[in-house]
Parts: C-alpha cells; structure tokens; sequence
C-alpha cells in the first residue's frame, strides 16, 4: 500500500497522459515548499487575509497554482465571511486567512 497521494493527471491520448503525469510528478516535488510559503504569507496577513490573486502575485506563482495548494492546505486555511477583497477586474473575491 502506497501512502504517497494520487497525482492529478489526464490527457486524450496515450502521450499527453504521460506529459500530464511528468508535470504533476514535477509539480509534486516542489508541493511542500509552496505550501509552507503559502501558509507564511497568510500568517503575515494576519486577520485581514490574502486574496488568490494577491497571493500569486506576492509568490510569483500562476493562479491556478495558488487555488491548488490553498484547497491541499485544508483545515489550514479558512474563508473570511466578513469582509471580501476585489480581484483586478473588479470583482469580489475571497479572503482567506490562516486557521
């Protein structure tokens, strides 16, 4: 029985299923590092919180990755229900905050 974690990969095809499993294979090894730098940047935060989009900016990491690693973190991480922050297209967003 295996206790490493399932790595999300797909593709169409034989050959983009391998590519998609060499990146999350990739991705998988610098997992831990981006989550705890995650989770120091909401603790800086402090109460007020960090939007996904604020986060990747300050991480210099894409958006996808962000949301990635904030839904691995789990109880870790918890949404603001008072307050929201706004994206830079001028929608509202979530705030999380560190748990």
């Amino acid at each position: 029985m295996s206790l490493q974690p399932a790595l999300p990969f797909s593709g169409r095809t034989p050959i983009s299923r391998q590519h998609s499993a060499e990146a999350a294979q990739s991705a998988a090894e610098t997992r831990a590092t981006k989550s705890l730098l995650y989770l120091r940047a909401l603790r800086e935060a402090g109460d007020m919180g960090l939007d996904d989009h604020t986060a990747a900016r300050l991480l210099g990491l894409p958006l996808s990755s962000i949301c990635s690693i904030r839904n691995g973190c789990g109880a870790l991480v918890t949404a603001r229900t008072d307050a929201y922050g706004v994206s830079p297209y001028g929608k509202k967003v979530t705030l999380w905050v560190r748990t």
